[in-house]
């Protein structure tokens, strides 16, 4: 009976005790603070049990971070299991280090149960609202979490090789741990339990206009009468002018970011009739002008003459970008020109505007910024100039961008600034929660502009709401 498998086996209750013993030293040695060697109870199925729970750990981080509508991807248990192979090769590292090859099993159970605890610790400023108070720039947060992330282990490797006797090869090991972890976090792309499905790139259109030509015709027509409902300029009192728009319209999420866009400006910024809407959506094109470079140049010349010097003008643009820095202008089989930065900038310019707000929600959208940016200007973008933004798949009804800023930020802050700050929170935990590299969405806002918003009267100012 001796030499049973049954005596050679950790009972059930003993694993889970064992494990709550280990679980608690790992708090100790993750926060840095003594603990007794005999603490720790080192077999293969308490190591087990700690892989298990540290997975656990990852799918239920992954499913907070990316919200509702998330869909499970065993994509994830890739970068599950090669964390798993760093922290056993820390565990070998460190046992050839004290020349005890034994010690590799108490090494990995000791390493993974504080890893395990730094996740927990971290776990609130992934997504919590304590970002909004500690933190401005959500995009160098992340960068430094994850550098946090690399760090702390490291530094309980070193500690653990230390203690078992390594002396000064503890400081090679933790280094090459690093070095071996650092490798795998630039070159392999992080792949999350928990995804928003997203697509940056426009699909190949299934859309078909019947009487494409009549469509086109009835341009003059459809934007004249949207003209003829904006009422001009009150003398000597600043009013908010807009054009929305939505240029791909093989998708309704454009459509829909548009129309929220035109609905919030009219509204909760005091716009009322003096928004033009113009979008591409198969659904549109008998009621509402197309969004089409010409008319865009045609609705802000009409703008600029029924508005006086101290008026400003918002343009809200949503659609596909692409790497060469034009915005999609598409329609199922209708021929039109997509969007450059010269036409929108010489578009502006022509309108006499003197105050004037760009907002573009589309991949690449920062390469829009030099051509737009000036003392009287503000441009905010989705992405910077090298990046594409996400979100821009079938089912969605906004983009990342488009749902930040429009609905979560701007619905709760009147402030350009504090808008674009939340948005930029918003768009980087969801795009961390992905997997992919971040978009960096860009703001500029001159001066003159900033201090012109704030003294106008204008429902829509620059400085920085207090955030209670």
């Amino acid at each position: 009976m001796d030499g049973s498998p049954a005596n050679t086996r950790v009972p059930r209750p003993r694993l889970v005790g064992a494990s709550a013993r280990n679980a608690a030293a790992g708090l100790r040695l993750a926060l840095g603070l003594s603990v007794s060697p005999n603490r720790w109870f080192a077999a293969p199925g308490t190591l087990l049990l700690i892989l298990v729970l540290n997975a656990a750990l990852a799918v239920g981080i992954d499913r907070l971070i990316a919200g509702p509508g998330a869909t499970f991807s065993p994509d994830g248990l890739q970068t599950q299991a090669l964390g798993i192979c760093l922290g056993l090769l820390g565990a070998w590292l460190g046992a050839l280090a004290t020349r005890d090859g034994a010690a590799t099993m108490l090494l990995a159970v000791k390493f993974f149960n504080a890893v395990f605890w730094i996740h927990v610790l971290t776990v609130p400023f992934w997504y919590a609202p304590i970002n909004d108070l500690l933190w401005s720039d959500w995009s160098l947060t992340y960068d430094l979490l994850w550098l946090l992330i690399l760090l702390w282990p490291a530094a309980v490797l070193l500690r653990l090789v230390l203690q078992h006797g390594g002396r000064w090869r503890a400081p090679v090991v933790a280094g090459s741990w690093l070095g071996a972890h650092a490798f795998v976090a630039l070159f392999v792309t992080y792949s999350a339990f928990w995804v928003d499905a997203e697509g940056s790139a426009a699909a190949e259109s299934a859309v078909v206009i019947d009487d494409a030509g009549a469509v086109l015709d009835s341009q003059p027509a459809l934007l004249g009468e949207a003209l003829d409902r904006v009422p001009a300029s009150q003398p000597g009192v600043p009013e908010l002018f807009a054009v929305t728009f939505a240029g791909y319209g093989d998708q309704d999420l454009f459509r829909n970011e548009g129309a929220f866009a035109t609905r919030l400006l009219s509204g909760r910024f005091e716009a009322g009739r003096r928004v033009v809407r113009l979008v591409n959506h198969p659904t549109t094109t008998g009621h509402a002008p197309l969004a089409t470079p010409g008319n865009l140049q045609r609705a802000l010349l009409e703008l600029g003459a029924r508005a006086d010097e101290e008026d400003v003008l918002l343009v809200y643009l949503t659609s596909h970008g692409s790497e060469d820095h034009e915005l999609a202008v598409s329609l199922g089989n209708l021929l039109l020109e997509d969007l450059d930065p010269r036409t929108l900038a010489a578009a502006i310019d022509a309108s006499g505007f003197r105050w004037k707000i760009i907002v573009i929600s589309a991949c690449f959208s920062g390469g829009f910024i030099p051509f737009l940016e000036g003392p009287r200007s503000a441009v905010i973008t989705a992405a910077r100039e090298d990046r594409p933004s996400f979100g821009c798949n079938d089912e969605a009804d906004f983009s990342y961008f488009g749902s930040a800023f429009l609905v979560d930020a701007l619905q709760s802050h009147r402030s350009l600034r504090s808008a674009f700050m939340t948005a930029q929170r918003i768009v980087s935990r969801r795009e961390a929660a992905i997997g992919v590299e971040a978009s960096r969405p860009q703001i500029r806002i001159g001066r003159e502009l900033a201090d012109y918003l704030d003294e106008a009267g204008l429902a829509l100012t620059a400085t920085v709401e207090d955030q209670r």
